[in-house]
Formats: C-alpha cells, sequence, structure tokens
C-alpha cells in the first residue's frame, strides 16, 4: 500500500489497516506539527523584534512590505553604529599616535611650577621605506611637565596657533581663532573667550586679539573690545581696541656679555673663545695669582637667571649647547652639557629649568647648587 492510500484513508476519516500505515501517519503528523510550531515560533520572534522597536502592533499588521521597512531600518541604524564605531575607534588611535610622536618644538611656557613644551607632530610624513611623503595628520601638542619632578601631567592635541602664559593659566589661540584658557597641571579647557563673552551678553567676537599683560582683549564685531582676565575669567567691555597686536616671541635663549655681581662686572672680550675678564680689570700685581682667565666658544651670560650662567658650545659644528656656572674671572663652579640648543630658561626655587630644541630631551632640569641634572624629559 502506497502513501497515498494511506493519506486519503487519514482524509476520509478510515482508520488505518496496519500498524505500518500507523507509524506512516504518525510520521506525518508529528511532521506537520514541527512545521507549524516553527512558523509560529518565527513568527513571535519577528513580532517580538519589532516591539523591540517600540511599534509591534503597529508593525505586525502592516504586512511583509512594512516589515521589509523595518529590518532596512533597523540595518541602516546598525551600519551607522557600526561605522561610527570605526570612526571613534580610528581617532583615538591617532590621538594615541600624536601623543606619542617625535615633534619638532614650537614654543615653551612656565606657568605655576609646570613646564609646557609646544610640539608640531605629523602622522604619514615617511612610508614604510621612510620616503617622505604628504602628512596625513598634523597640530600641536602641549605637554606639561611637573618642574620639582620632571613627571608629565598631560598631554594636548589640537589645531593652536599661538600658546601663552596669563594669570596662571595657558591660554591658546588656535587656526579658527578660537581662544582657550587651560588648566596648566591637566591642560583642561577652564572656559573660552567666546562662551565669557556671550555670557557677558556682547557682541560676537572677531578673530582678532591682543595680550595686553596677562589679560586678553578680543575685538567685536560691533568695533569694541572685549577685556578678558584669565586669572578670574571676567570679562569687560572696552569701547575702543589698540590697533597693535601682540606678535609671537622669537625662540632661543638670550645673552648678554656683562653680568654685574657686586661691586665688579664680569666682561666676555669678543673672538672665536669669548675670554672673560673684568670691568675694572684686576690689578697688575696680586699677592696670589687667580690663574689663567676662562674662555668659552660663543659664550655670553644667560640674561633673567641673577647668577653667572654662561651659555656656550662645544663646538661651532653642532647645535648642542653647554651652561656653565663661574664665580669669578678664572674659577668654574660646574659645567653641564643640555643635550640640545637652549630655547628657554627658568628659575624654579633650587633648580634651573632649561627648554631645548631637543625632542629626546626636550625639558632639563639642573640643581644650580651642584650642576647635577635633576630630571629630563623627552620622547
Amino acid at each position: 500500500m502506497d502513501e497515498d492510500n494511506v493519506s486519503s484513508r487519514q482524509m476520509s476519516g478510515d482508520k488505518p489497516s496496519s500498524k505500518w500505515e500507523q507509524k506512516q501517519a504518525a510520521a506525518k503528523a508529528a511532521e506537520a506539527k514541527f512545521a507549524a510550531n516553527q512558523k509560529h515560533a518565527a513568527s513571535q520572534k519577528h513580532e517580538k523584534e519589532l516591539g523591540d522597536l517600540g511599534n509591534v502592533e503597529v508593525v505586525s499588521k502592516v504586512g511583509p512590505l512594512g516589515r521589509l521597512i523595518a529590518h532596512k531600518a533597523v540595518l541602516g541604524i546598525v551600519v551607522v553604529l557600526l561605522i561610527g564605531g570605526v570612526i571613534f575607534g580610528v581617532c583615538k588611535i591617532v590621538k594615541h599616535q600624536m601623543r606619542n610622536a617625535p615633534g619638532s618644538p614650537r614654543g615653551e611656557l612656565f606657568v605655576s611650577g609646570v613646564l609646557v613644551v609646544i610640539d608640531h607632530v605629523e602622522l604619514g610624513g615617511t612610508d614604510s621605506k621612510g620616503r617622505s611623503q604628504t602628512a596625513t595628520t598634523k597640530g600641536q601638542r602641549l605637554t606639561a611637565i611637573d618642574a620639582d619632578t620632571g613627571k608629565q601631567l598631560a598631554v594636548e592635541v589640537g589645531d593652536y596657533e599661538s600658546c601663552w602664559s596669563g594669570g596662571g593659566r595657558v591660554v591658546c589661540s588656535d587656526v579658527s581663532g578660537r581662544i582657550e584658557f587651560l588648566e596648566p597641571r591637566t591642560l583642561a579647557t577652564a572656559a573660552t573667550a567666546a562662551d565669557l563673552i556671550e555670557k557677558a551678553k556682547l557682541a560676537k567676537p572677531t578673530r582678532r586679539y591682543e595680550r595686553v599683560g596677562d589679560s586678553v582683549v578680543v575685538v567685536l564685531e560691533d568695533g569694541r573690545g572685549a577685556l578678558i582676565d584669565p586669572t578670574s575669567l571676567s570679562v569687560a567691555p572696552l569701547a575702543t581696541v589698540q590697533s597693535s597686536f601682540t606678535t609671537p616671541t622669537s625662540s632661543g635663549c638670550p645673552t648678554d656679555a656683562r653680568f654685574k655681581t657686586g661691586p665688579i662686572t664680569l666682561v666676555f672680550r669678543s673672538g672665536t673663545r669669548n675670554t672673560l675678564t673684568s670691568d675694572p680689570p684686576p690689578p697688575a700685581e696680586s699677592p696670589t695669582p687667580s690663574g689663567p682667565s676662562l674662555s668659552f666658544l660663543d659664550g655670553g651670560f644667560l640674561r633673567g637667571p641673577e647668577l653667572p650662567l654662561v651659555l656656550h658650545k662645544q663646538t661651532m659644528d653642532r647645535p648642542e649647547q653647554l651652561i656653565s656656572r663661574v664665580d669669578g674671572i678664572s674659577s668654574e663652579t660646574w659645567s653641564i652639557p643640555l643635550g640640545g640648543e637652549c630655547r628657554r630658561v627658568w628659575i624654579h626655587g633650587p633648580l634651573l629649568v632649561v627648554a631645548t630644541a631637543n625632542p629626546k630631551q626636550r625639558g632639563v632640569a639642573i640643581d644650580l647648587g651642584s650642576g647635577r641634572l635633576a630630571w629630563t624629559f623627552g620622547r
């Protein structure tokens, strides 16, 4: 007996005549029940997915076209989220690379016991074979360094055009004219000039600004100015604005040929090697000869520190410089190489803090008493 006869008997209500026919009928019934359960489960799952979107009752009634639209909408959302995640991840990777890549010096600040070095950083400047190519990403990197320990405190990367110290904060202007007031130890933005001017209900700011002492004057669209105090972040309107604007300061540690110490002035005589003498000159006859006069290659006294610190070179064909402390025309207390060209110096308690042009030794701290290195910072 074939399966068609078994099916016809089942449809007509006839009872199967043999055990084999009974098994065939039971298998057919189980198969039909399984298919129905699968269809029901798929329908329930589909309605649950649509219900998660908050539209289960509406969408379940709109038919195949509505379900297709809903599926495409869900797929679109997933794609957007994936793209956003990829962009976010790429930005984090690029920012991490910018934070740690070697850079070229652009500026240095000393704010509230923090040395802030500013470097220009580029990514993609060379290919795998070392050949130069167009940089894919570039910007200015600010690194905050604790002057007592040399520890890196914070790093920030942005399109900064100019930064300076004002009122205990780091003030920066970017390429779009946006002025930010940053906390020196964290480099977090305390406020922006645009937000402060808006809160003061003044006219919109332009891209022009002027530094007046520690304060900043931003030119407004109505011709007036907004005087911003970086310490208190207060804003005061000005009826007129001066036309002279601040220009960036030049890099390089300035030196002088003379240094006054008590009644005597130490003087460098010009020459290939600058010989140290005094004004008035030492007496021709002395009961205790002081020894030969010191001479330094391209030497000069550092301007700023109230100590006889001589900045000089070791060789004429290399940019690296040294700092030596002298106590007279023939007495040198200590001498130490900087590892690069001197850009800026500051006195911080017992330390001389030096910013150099060498990325591997960007910051140096020297103990003024012993001449020993307290710390160095570089990448």
